[in-house]
């Protein structure tokens, strides 16, 4: 079993790396992107400037910025059943759908890679069996993906 786990590790290292760096890219994308809306809502939507020339239009009065302020920071995350928050509480399902789709994609590209470029033929070569490499590369994956 150490003798397929070596060899898989360092056939599949390259793609290993390269998906932890495409996974730290787009978090990096994401905390950025909520980090922007959040400074754009702070600097723009929530300023006493803002509150003093549109409060009567939302329906406040002059002294109630604190009141406005709370009001929207609800509505913003909030979802209180008569509307939907303008912050997506889902997220995290979404995040889930996806990190199983893309697992799902990365395991076929895998067996497909392995497949053409007869690397599972090398190793049933070496007299491993079929399980013992599944079962080395799931180990391998899994060990990864659990950090």
């Amino acid at each position: 079993m150490k003798q397929a786990s070596a060899l898989i590790w360092a056939r599949h290292k390259p793609l290993v790396w390269l998906v932890i760096g495409l996974a730290a890219i787009f978090l990096i994308i994401g905390v950025k992107s909520n980090y922007d809306n959040y400074q754009w809502v702070e600097s723009h939507a929530l300023t006493e400037q803002s509150f003093a020339k549109h409060h009567k239009d939302w329906g406040y009065k002059a002294d109630q910025f604190a009141k406005y302020r709370h009001d929207t920071y609800d509505m913003v995350v909030k979802n209180d059943g008569d509307h939907a928050p303008i912050v997506d509480t889902q997220v995290g399902s979404k995040v889930a759908v996806m990190g199983i789709l893309v697992l799902t994609a990365l395991g076929l590209f895998v067996a497909g890679w392995d497949g053409q470029s007869q690397f599972d033929r090398f190793l049933a070569g070496l007299g491993l069996k079929r399980q013992t490499v599944f079962w080395a590369k799931l180990r391998l994956y899994l060990h990864w993906w659990r950090g």
